[in-house]
């Protein structure tokens, strides 16, 4: 099966409702059909994640997140979009457009525009942002290695092709309007 087969297979795969591995910037993530309760539970319940802490729309272009943020000014996506040499995430308000179960219940909701390729790639065969959060049980060490990840999960997940990118540690996170860091 070539690449580009392979990812409108693991698409498929989100689309039904099944959670995935895949290489980020940084760290291996878990990721999910946003829309989906039942995928963004069973991810949470994968790693162990409280539902409530709310997770990442992580997106490979700023037209995937307008289904969840239709009101996002050109201004906030330039300065989401502006590369840096460590991957940021943005906290931004979703006015009810993004759903609880993604969000925690806040009226926030955390975004990121990624420009590494494995991301683009899935993004662009599912045609959408998906829920991205670290591959490692909740409260343990977040996996640069596949080994360690197979320890974690098993082999019972579907995996993204691709390798990590070059950031040393997981996103910064920045609150949109205040410009606060938030995680450094």
């Amino acid at each position: 099966m070539n690449t580009c087969t392979y990812y409108r297979y693991l698409a498929d795969l989100l689309a039904i409702g099944d959670t995935l591995i895949y290489p980020t910037e940084a760290v291996w993530g878990l990721g999910c059909d946003p829309a989906n309760q039942q995928a963004v539970e069973r991810l949470c319940a994968i790693k162990g994640r409280d539902a409530d802490k709310g997770l990442i729309l992580i997106a490979g272009d700023a037209a995937q997140l307008k289904q969840w943020l239709p009101h996002l000014a050109l201004d906030d996506i330039k300065a989401m979009q502006s590369t840096t040499l460590t991957p940021t995430t943005y906290v931004v308000e979703h006015f009810g457009t993004v759903p609880d179960w993604v969000s925690g219940g806040r009226p926030t909701v955390a975004v990121r525009l990624t420009d590494h390729r494995p991301v683009i790639n899935l993004c662009n065969a599912f045609n959408g942002a998906i829920v991205s959060t670290s591959a490692n049980p909740s409260g343990a060490q977040s996996s640069k290695l596949r080994a360690q990840l197979m320890r974690y999960f098993g082999d019972y997940l579907h995996w993204a092709p691709g390798e990590l990118g070059g950031a040393r540690r997981p996103s910064t996170i920045i609150d949109l309007k205040t410009k606060q860091v938030l995680r450094k």
